[in-house]
């Protein structure tokens, strides 16, 4: 971890996140932030309430966005992704583009429908990413999937998702879907190739559907 710098919260023993050097020497750090080179953290202090901490955490991505040197956060979300503890407690909401730069625990869900009585048998539903995806452009995924914003359940941020990206009505979503378990992963890359820290939490999960049922995407491409 030579090259990272730990993302801390005052009282809290334990990091949520890393920062690779590169991105620390591109992102701004207001006063809000105390850095400590020689042990390599980020620790943010003066934030007691949930509030306070989603705030000023959110201010330091908004100001990075403006200043322009982070690939990662030139586009902007109000999407807002939740920073918990390890034990769980919700302790800031941050905007979701930020989440490559603290290197915190994204959580996402993930879907494949199948077409099971069919002359060639089983038959899986794939979707190919835009060619204009930041991450693996053009490639085959996986019929729905994508992340789950702060305060929404998996199961309704994959019903959701169904819905966007296939045209599968919620409530059939909800009477067939089979949960499969997580899947977690840590990238030390960021999409576009650089060195960071991206890890991973995927909710999974299988569902069926009659051969007169088609999956159709609706969601816009962004």
């Amino acid at each position: 971890m030579e090259d990272y710098y730990y993302f801390m919260i005052q009282g809290y023993q334990a990091p949520f996140g890393y920062v690779h050097t590169s991105i620390f020497k591109d992102a701004i750090w207001p006063n809000s932030w105390l850095i400590d080179n020689e042990n390599c953290t980020i620790t943010l202090v003066g934030a007691d309430t949930f509030e306070e901490r989603s705030m000023l955490v959110n201010d330091t991505l908004w100001q990075t966005h403006k200043a322009g040197k982070l690939n990662m956060l030139k586009k902007w979300t109000d999407e807002l992704c939740a920073v918990r503890a390890g034990d769980g407690d919700h302790v800031l909401n941050m905007s979701l583009m930020g989440s490559g730069m603290l290197g915190i625990i994204v959580p996402g869900v993930q879907l494949i429908i199948a077409w099971t009585e069919t002359e060639k048998g089983r038959l899986y539903w794939l979707q190919r990413r835009s060619a204009r995806k930041n991450v693996h452009p053009g490639k085959l995924d996986v019929t729905a999937g994508g992340n789950f914003a702060a305060g929404e359940r998996p199961i309704d941020g994959i019903v959701r998702e169904a819905s966007e990206e296939a045209s599968i009505p919620e409530d059939y979503t909800r009477a067939h879907i089979q949960a499969c378990g997580t899947i977690t992963y840590h990238l030390a890359t960021n999409g576009d190739g650089s060195p960071g820290s991206q890890p991973h939490v995927q909710y999974t999960y299988e569902m069926e559907l009659p051969k007169d049922m088609v999956c159709q995407p609706v969601a816009k491409v962004r």
